[in-house]
């Protein structure tokens, strides 16, 4: 704005200097041909001078005619003086305007200046007051801290899964094997006892007239008609093999799964004595 304001003053008074210049030149060139249209000639003054012995004089209107050219040049001078006088003047405001301008801009960065001076010692006796405060991660609910984690552990009891070597058979915690022991038969009659000896089990039958005819066997063995022969069947019981196993996600330790969780731990700032907190600050 203040460019096109100097641009103006400039402009219209070059402007008015050339109209008045112009006006000017029309009116000399007037007048100029007006003498020259009312100039005597030669002749005339030639019999003037034989006519009459006093001297050739210029007529009023030559008169008026070089007074007006004089005023015409003085009123151009003048005119000229008055807008040289202007252009200076309107010259000189627009220098003192751009010294004032420059002179403001100076002061405006000796006060930035300091300003920044004095920001820079106030943040240094800030800073000399002031220390980040001690960032503190804690947990809740007995969980344990590692780092910036809280960690815990859950625990359930293993699933059990029994199991029996070979040869047993599996009747719930415990593994049975069954094992056959054979022997032959013996002919008794009837009454008499398989477990005596073959000469009092003779005796008795002779005795009692009676023909041995039944196959019978001594002891806790038994008769098997199909392989016509003596057996005795013995269990042998141990305990089953437990197997401890977990779900997924659980991890076996012992007869014990475990599963282990971590959560971000919470957090909060703290300051020495003496200092105050703000914000993450501590301030004293």
């Amino acid at each position: 704005m203040k460019k096109k304001k100097i641009i103006l003053f400039i402009i219209i008074p070059a402007v008015t200097l050339l109209i008045t210049a112009s006006i000017s030149l029309i009116l000399i060139l007037n007048n100029n041909k007006n003498q020259e249209n009312n100039k005597p000639t030669q002749n005339e003054i030639t019999e003037k001078e034989n006519n009459t012995d006093e001297p050739l004089r210029v007529s009023p209107v030559d008169d008026e005619i070089e007074e007006e050219k004089e005023n015409t040049k003085n009123n151009s001078t003048e005119s000229s003086n008055k807008n040289t006088n202007s252009n200076t003047n309107k010259k000189d405001d627009s220098t003192t305007e751009k010294e004032n301008i420059k002179q403001n801009e100076n002061n405006n960065k000796k006060d930035e200046t300091s300003n920044v001076t004095t920001q820079d010692k106030t943040d240094s006796n800030n800073s000399k007051k002031q220390i980040e405060a001690t960032k503190e991660y804690y947990c809740l609910n007995n969980m344990i801290l590692n780092g910036n984690k809280c960690e815990t552990t859950m625990t359930i009891q293993a699933l059990k899964k029994y199991t029996c070597p070979n040869d047993y058979s599996q009747i719930g915690e415990t593994c049975n094997k069954t094992s056959y022991s054979y022997s032959s038969y013996v002919l008794i009659c009837a009454g008499a006892n398989p477990n005596s000896s073959e000469i009092t089990i003779k005796e008795y039958c002779v005795s009692m007239g009676l023909t041995r005819n039944i196959k019978a066997c001594k002891g806790n063995y038994k008769y098997d008609s199909r392989n016509d022969n003596c057996y005795i069947e013995t269990t042998t019981s141990i305990n089953a093999n437990i197997n401890y196993y977990c779900s997924n996600g659980y991890e076996l330790n012992g007869d014990i799964c475990e599963k282990k969780y971590s959560y971000d731990a919470l957090y909060k700032y703290t300051c020495p004595s003496g200092y105050t907190l703000t914000g993450t600050k501590c301030k004293k």
